[in-house]
């Protein structure tokens, strides 16, 4: 009778593939027949890798994985466009989950797959390979810059800056010469993360062309990049004044001019503000609290933009709390500058402090040396 079942099981994996086992019907040992090699293909088969990590240098990459069940090592492919296919590269005999791809052609793309095997009684299961992971080595030569931020702070002063490139060993400022009718070097700085330039020296009311380009440092080498569009600074000029509030009546200006006039003598008559900035990031800070509790967003009246709304309407928006903190900078004897005015992109002020071009933010209580940035070291587009 056992031998009869048996047989019958068999045929049925034959016919229809394998069958679930049921515990109790197979007799005692009959894993080990027939039914046992019906099950080990599945089961020793090693699974697809998957969750693909990669990073390049200018000649490598490193390729990372999840470990797949059943993998006894893995093979590491990369596609080949002449012969229009995938080859070996490596088989990893050890299980490692990570390799490094070295000898390379710098700034190039790249596709490679990953696939897992499995080694048992003599054969070799191989496992369906992985998505194509594409990468890109850097190029020697680095990115043009693709825009150049220039803001005024002083008759006298400006800053620019611009997004950093990666693995840049530095970047080169120029200005246009009017008379020799082209660009002139005006200072080389060293760092990928040294990305602003403080301009001083200049004439009020007067327009500055700069571009700007990067470079890198390979093997003794230097490369450089297409430099940036041209950037215009205009300085502001003498006796300049920011209007503040946009046609609003004079009682209401001079409503919150009054409150204005009253914090910057407070904060200037303070002996424990010992620098511009400290001063500067007070007024800044002051106008930060003030909107807390307030309205945010435009108001029929278009108080919103003005120090009105935030010193005596209870409403404000980025542009508001600029004009605000402008306004108090205004009667502490700062010149300043309003960054994105009559734009929908954050605001804030630019400023010379402690002879130094700097920002100060009302809507975040920031001042600083320098432009500003998000938290994440990005300077706020322009």
């Amino acid at each position: 009778m056992k031998k009869q079942l048996t047989a019958l099981l068999a045929a049925a994996v034959m016919i229809f593939g394998t069958v679930p086992v049921t515990e109790g019907i197979l007799p005692e040992g009959a894993q080990t027949g027939i039914l046992a090699g019906a099950y080990a293909e599945d089961d020793l088969t090693p699974e697809q890798p998957v969750a693909f990590h990669s990073s390049a240098g200018y000649t490598w990459v490193d390729l990372t994985w999840w470990p797949a069940n059943n993998a006894k090592g893995y093979r590491v492919y990369v596609y080949d466009e002449s012969a229009k296919k995938y080859k070996k590269v490596i088989t990893l005999t050890k299980g490692q989950t990570e390799y490094r791809v070295n000898g390379l052609k710098n700034g190039k793309t790249y596709k490679f797959k990953v696939r897992a095997y499995n080694k048992a009684n003599g054969k070799t299961y191989w496992g369906k390979p992985s998505e194509a992971n594409t990468i890109s080595t850097i190029p020697y030569v680095p990115e043009q810059i693709k825009v150049v931020y220039a803001r005024p702070a002083s008759t006298t002063a400006g800053v620019l800056n611009w997004p950093k490139v990666e693995k840049a060993k530095g970047y080169r400022i120029y200005i246009y010469d009017s008379a020799a009718k082209k660009y002139k070097k005006l200072k080389t700085v060293t760092g990928e993360n040294n990305n602003t330039y403080e301009l001083k020296g200049l004439k009020a009311g007067k327009s500055y062309k700069y571009k700007v380009r990067a470079y890198r440092k390979v093997n003794g080498k230097t490369y450089w990049g297409k430099p940036s569009a041209a950037v215009t600074l205009t300085t502001l000029t003498k006796g300049h004044k920011n209007d503040c509030y946009y046609g609003l009546s004079y009682d209401k200006q001079a409503a919150a001019d009054k409150i204005a006039k009253s914090v910057a003598k407070k904060i200037m008559s303070n002996s424990k503000y010992k620098t511009d900035l400290d001063r500067v990031r007070a007024a800044a800070e002051y106008v930060c609290e003030q909107i807390n509790g307030e309205k945010y967003g435009f108001d029929s009246n278009n108080y919103y933009c003005t120090p009105y709304g935030v010193l005596v309407a209870g409403v404000f928006t980025c542009a508001g709390t600029t004009t605000t903190l402008g306004r108090i900078l205004d009667y502490m004897g700062y010149e300043w500058y309003h960054v994105n005015e009559n734009q929908y992109l954050h605001q804030w002020c630019t400023l010379v402090m402690d002879g130094k071009v700097g920002y100060a933010c009302g809507m975040a209580g920031l001042a600083g040396y320098g432009d500003l940035r998000d938290e994440d070291g990005i300077y706020f587009e322009g």
